[in-house]
């Protein structure tokens, strides 16, 4: 049985007058029954075979759900300008990992029963029925775009690989998954980036994974594929929307629809905001927020560009370079007695010890304590005027019988505060090392820099300084309203622990999706052993678990959502 590209192939080919010139370069043409000839002496496939790819996760997602490659893709890729061993084609081993090194998605071109070889240390011989002794690249391209052969050749450690110049030879693309099981090739996967592909790659490999699959959204032909992709990538940004023990939470009372636990009429705007951060960073900016090979913190001007940037896409008024500063005072607390939280003495401790905070605090039950706590404003300045300008203070000290009743003047002291105390902050990390900086997320949530989206911008804002610069591991996990309660020493173990936690649950989340695309299988992103690793972990360092294991029921799914972890 011959394979359905030869067929289509021969079919052609009796189009054509047997005596009738073929142009296959423009210096370089044949007769149709010379061509015949040449096929009918090349060896052809005897039993269906698997020929491997390692290459891009969008190219192999993308291949996989359509099933092959057409006619418009295979001319990009045979005139692209690349410098392969055969010139411009897609290359192909029959060992499952000779290109292992190419990229970190597996496909498997499967060939048919009669598919077309050209052996290049054999098949030259063939030449002389097409008036050729030897081809250039070329003109073996050019040839192999009217013959659906497979280039065969030994690469220069010997091995044997392929390489196709026709869309028709790529007619059967799977999954490796898809062959049978325990056959050759069968238990490849692809490398995941929390592994491998992220150590080799760089840190900043899932970003440039999720842009290349955002690039291939715009042209996905595919509704299963991109409505699939479109509902990862949403989910994914929630992950930055909010904590995870909340997701925790959104996922188990909202499967459906999580979106809507978390504000959802401003989720699209921060996605938006996100993916055009992200797009920067993969194109090389670094908006000078990092110097010294990436490895020092930057002017503190440029992290002010950098916010007010997220700041005004947020707010869509993308136009303004004005950062908006909080022109009004603002008290943190909750639902209980005078809208206070339930705190323990060392959370009080903590609350108390910060330098930009002014505590209000009662005794409450089992030697706890009712808190709120007031972030700096003209009232509540006095533990922060070594941070502010002289003139600034004797402003509000002159106008201080006037701020109650003077909403405008109050509203731009207020700003003009807000703004030195910010400033302050990035001056006093400038042009140092990550290492020595200490404190930095803590100090940016205590002085609660806008009137919206505080949480929000300053995510965005650290994420895409650790994203752009060499400074490790990206802090993924932000509680906000909650790290004000931590000690320093809790804090930087919540991070680690926390971080290190959702890293992994967000590459188990991507393996899901991958692996749901390749076998065309719903996802299995809410049942992930990832979550109660992440829960324990985070939860463990707040304080309130010492178990090695943790079931939620809805009393504390309504705890979280009030956000009392403790």
């Amino acid at each position: 049985m011959r394979s359905l590209a030869f067929l289509l192939f021969v079919i052609g080919l009796f189009r054509w007058n047997h005596a009738e010139k073929v142009v296959i370069t423009p210096n370089w043409s044949v007769e149709a029954v010379q061509i015949k000839l040449f096929v009918n002496s090349l060896n052809r496939t005897t039993q269906p075979t698997p020929f491997f790819h390692w290459g891009s996760f969008a190219d192999g997602i993308r291949w996989i759900d359509r099933g092959y490659i057409d006619k418009g893709e295979m001319d990009f890729w045979t005139k692209s300008s690349s410098n392969h061993a055969q010139g411009d084609g897609v290359y192909m081993s029959p060992n499952p990992l000779d290109s292992k090194s190419f990229g970190p998605f597996p496909t498997v071109f499967v060939q048919p029963v009669g598919t077309l070889i050209y052996d290049l240390q054999t098949d030259t011989k063939f030449l002389p029925l097409l008036n050729k002794t030897s081809l250039t690249l070329p003109e073996q391209n050019a040839l192999g775009r009217i013959v659906p052969y497979l280039v065969r050749y030994r690469n220069y450690l010997g091995g044997i690989w392929c390489v196709t110049y026709n869309h028709q030879v790529t007619s059967k693309i799977v999954s490796p998954s898809s062959l049978p099981k325990g056959s050759l090739g069968s238990d490849l996967i692809p490398v995941w980036p929390v592994v491998e592909y992220q150590q080799s790659k760089g840190q900043n490999a899932f970003w440039s994974i999720m842009e290349e699959l955002r690039a291939m959204d715009k042209s996905m032909t595919s509704s299963h594929l991109r409505e699939s992709f479109g509902w990862f990538d949403s989910f994914l940004t929630l992950f930055y929307y909010s904590d995870s023990i909340s997701l925790y939470r959104a996922t188990r009372v909202n499967p459906s629809d999580p979106w809507k636990e978390f504000e959802p009429q401003n989720f699209e705007q921060f996605r938006k905001t996100r993916i055009s951060l992200v797009e920067d960073v993969n194109k090389g900016k670094d908006f000078d927020v990092c110097i010294s090979g990436k490895s020092y913190w930057g002017k503190a001007s440029s992290m002010i560009n950098l916010i007010t940037r997220i700041q005004s896409e947020l707010l869509k008024s993308p136009n303004s370079n004005t950062l908006k500063c909080r022109s009004e005072g603002f008290k943190s607390g909750g639902d209980e007695i005078n809208n206070s939280i339930l705190v323990s003495a060392t959370e009080l401790q903590a609350l108390k010890d910060n330098p930009y905070l002014t505590v209000e605090s009662s005794p409450g039950p089992n030697g706890r304590f009712y808190a709120s706590f007031i972030h700096p404003d003209v009232f509540h300045y006095k533990n922060v005027s070594g941070k502010l300008q002289p003139a600034t203070i004797k402003k509000i000290e002159e106008n201080a019988n006037r701020l109650q009743s003077d909403d405008a003047l109050r509203k731009q002291l207020n700003a003009q505060l807000v703004s030195e105390l910010l400033g302050n902050l990035l001056m006093s990390v400038q042009q140092k090392h990550p290492s020595n900086v200490k404190n930095l997320e803590r100090d940016l949530i205590s002085i609660r820099p806008f009137d919206y989206f505080n949480r929000r911008i300053i995510k965005l804002f650290l994420e895409t300084v650790y994203a752009s610069c060499a400074f490790g591991g990206q802090p993924h996990e932000y509680i906000i309203d909650m790290d004000l309660l931590l000690s320093y020493d809790n804090y930087t173990r919540f991070h680690s622990e926390s971080s290190q936690a959702t890293t992994a649950l967000i590459f188990a989340s991507f393996k899901s999706f991958v692996e749901g695309m390749v076998t065309k299988q719903p996802p299995n992103y809410y049942n992930l052993p990832e979550w109660d690793d992440l829960n324990l972990r985070s939860l463990r360092t707040l304080g309130t678990l010492k178990k090695k294991e943790i079931r939620f029921d809805g009393k504390d799914f309504e705890y979280i959502r009030k956000r009392q972890f403790t």
